[in-house]
């Protein structure tokens, strides 16, 4: 049933934009609701109940849904819960936006190009691969776990609560960009990914996204010095993580059926 949600969930992402959709303004508000009346007792109690009161909800709706009608309405929420969390903005559509984007003279193309191009990973892992990845452990709860903490931590009005949440975010991105990267050798230059992969892998939590950068940049092993090339990185880049996320639903797959 997962996999079916995953599925369907990432097929719907890839091929239509449902960003309009997907607001997280009722977060803000919840948040802003709290602070005017909590903030003076603790930081740290807004935090928590900011973030468990719609985890509650969205875990009791889905054990209510258990079992009923074989699990239809159930694996419909799910799917909903799977799309909203993605994003907030679809990937394809930021990338498609940034490789049309207006060309600049620049005096080093390739710290340029360098850094575009390791943006697509990352923006690739948060908005969509980590999602499902904690959608396959926690199912919707873990979903919306790792958007809330994603999105929390961008709004958060008070600094300790601002540091804890991109603390927890990094504890969330630890693992999966692990894994993510790793596909990236199956996908990708092996060699080069894989030797990137054993320097930055166990390494502190504020090296996930050099992680994510340098094994994205070593799947390509792709010049960067000429900025006239930039586009065309670019359009490889989508092509490799499209060949990745395949990679991913065969071992998914492979998976279930083992």
């Amino acid at each position: 049933m997962t996999f079916i949600i995953l599925l369907c969930g990432f097929l719907c992402e890839r091929f239509f934009d449902f960003s309009h959709l997907r607001r997280w303004n009722w977060l803000t508000f919840l948040q802003m609701w709290l602070h005017q009346r909590l903030i003076k007792i603790s930081p740290y109690l807004v935090l928590t109940i900011n973030m468990l009161l719609p985890l509650l909800l969205v875990g009791w709706i889905n054990h209510l849904l258990t079992g009923v009608f074989y699990n239809v309405f159930k694996i419909i929420f799910g799917l909903v819960i799977l799309i909203y969390c993605f994003g907030p903005e679809n990937f394809w559509v930021w990338a498609f936006k940034n490789i049309s984007s207006a060309k600049d003279l620049i005096n080093n193309p390739y710290e340029k190009n360098q850094n575009e191009t390791g943006s697509f990973f990352v923006e690739s892992h948060d908005r969509v691969f980590a999602v499902m990845f904690w959608f396959l452990l926690l199912g919707p709860v873990g979903a919306v776990i790792y958007r809330i903490s994603n999105v929390s931590k961008v709004i958060s009005l008070d600094p300790k609560e601002s540091f804890i949440l991109h603390e927890v975010h990094a504890l969330l991105d630890w693992l999966p960009i692990r894994i993510y990267t790793f596909t990236f050798a199956i996908g990708g230059h092996f060699a080069k990914v894989l030797s990137q992969w054993q320097k930055y892998s166990l390494t502190a939590l504020r090296n996930n996204q050099i992680l994510l950068r340098e094994c994205g940049l070593a799947a390509l092993d792709l010049p960067l010095t000429d900025a006239s090339q930039s586009e065309n990185v670019k359009r490889e880049t989508l092509i490799l993580l499209d060949r990745v996320y395949v990679i991913v639903f065969f071992l998914l797959a492979l998976g279930v059926i083992i």
